[in-house]
């Protein structure tokens, strides 16, 4: 006798909606105003920083790299508590992370060098466009802040953004308006997230878009967030090896 399981959840109608990510958005907003104000009491403790201002203490990599990673801590919780409640499956499987086997890893990581040629390209054929300075850009003071950023930027941010933009926010919005209109909100909305780090120049804001939308591509080709996981880390990856370059090993920050 064949024992027929469940039917697999449609990738596109997940169990929780839109309600749910207003909720953990909304969340994920006042997580990062209590990590920011705990991140600005605590620095005011410590020799070297308790004369910085609340301003320069946020674009310190030191007090700003713990605030972030203590809201995006707090944004997972959320996404696992809200869809729990809808769900009664594992977050993961409900999330769509579906670990890749070997060959889309090594397609994960094409499409991870293939998005630093396409940002390196954007840059160079619309460099008149390109601002001298951006405010990420303030970030990278000494080497221990270098440091801090790229561990942040290849190991923490991809997984956390994945979770959220592809996991968590494109279904979400796929179940009332179908793949590829989600697909062009989601990649806007992660442009727009780091639109400030960006100074909003439409340049470095549209490869953001870019590449937001080839990680959405291969969430919708794959149905997992995982191998989008890979591709993001192998870009970012690539950028701080090429800042790490550039500044001769994290100590000389003239040109960033």
């Amino acid at each position: 006798m064949i024992t027929v399981g469940p039917p697999l959840r449609d990738p596109n109608r997940p169990a929780w909606g839109l309600l749910e990510v207003v909720l953990a958005s909304v969340g994920f907003f006042f997580a990062t105003l209590v990590a920011a104000a705990l991140g600005y009491a605590i620095a005011h403790q410590v020799p070297g920083l308790r004369n910085l201002g609340f301003e320069k203490l946020l674009t310190d990599a030191r007090v700003a790299v713990p605030v972030q990673t203590g809201a995006y801590v707090a944004l997972i919780g959320l996404m696992v508590a809200l869809v729990s409640l809808r769900s009664h499956e594992p977050f993961l499987k409900e999330i769509s992370w579906n670990a890749p086997n070997r060959k889309r890893v090594w397609a994960a990581v094409l499409v991870g060098l293939a998005l630093v040629g396409v940002a390196t390209l954007g840059e160079t054929l619309f460099a008149r466009w390109m601002p001298k300075s951006v405010p990420i850009e303030n970030y990278f003071r000494d080497t221990t802040s270098a440091y801090l950023l790229a561990f942040f930027g290849i190991f923490i941010a991809p997984p956390i953004e994945e979770l959220y933009f592809r996991g968590f926010l494109y279904p979400a919005i796929a179940r009332w308006t179908g793949i590829w209109p989600a697909v062009v909100i989601t990649s806007s909305t992660f442009a727009l997230l780091h639109g400030s780090q960006l100074a909003f120049a439409w340049v470095p804001v549209s490869i953001i878009f870019i590449v937001g939308t080839a990680l959405n591509i291969v969430r919708v080709k794959t149905n997992s967030v995982a191998t989008g996981v890979v591709a993001h880390m192998i870009y970012n990856f690539i950028l701080m090896l090429g800042t790490f370059i550039g500044t001769h090993g994290f100590r000389k920050f003239d040109n960033v």
